[in-house]
């Protein structure tokens, strides 16, 4: 990794995120997803991908993801600026 690339991140998590099994929930077009990926590459973190739009997970990883998040809504986990979330009756609110 060239020196100070990631520096904010040095020292940080380094140790748990090394022995965890890490998985990405990735999509080729989105430029955090393949930042994500660089960086725990640069780091020699092994990361899993999983194509979410090719093969959307189990209600049971989304929850069990929330949880781990804090999060209890859903939507949470919504890429909220995709055009499809603009264009849908009462967008990302549900309302």
């Amino acid at each position: 990794m060239p020196p100070g690339k990631h520096k904010r991140w040095q020292g940080r998590y380094r140790g748990d995120v090394a022995d965890a099994d890490v998985t990405v929930w990735y999509n080729p077009r989105c430029s955090k997803c393949r930042g994500a990926t660089e960086l725990l590459a640069d780091y020699g973190v092994p990361a899993q991908r999983m194509l979410y739009l090719d093969d959307p997970p189990p209600r049971a990883e989304i929850l069990r993801v929330l949880a781990l998040l804090g999060e209890t809504d859903p939507r949470a986990l919504m890429r909220t600026t995709e055009p499809v979330h603009r264009t849908r009756p009462g967008g990302c609110d549900g309302g």
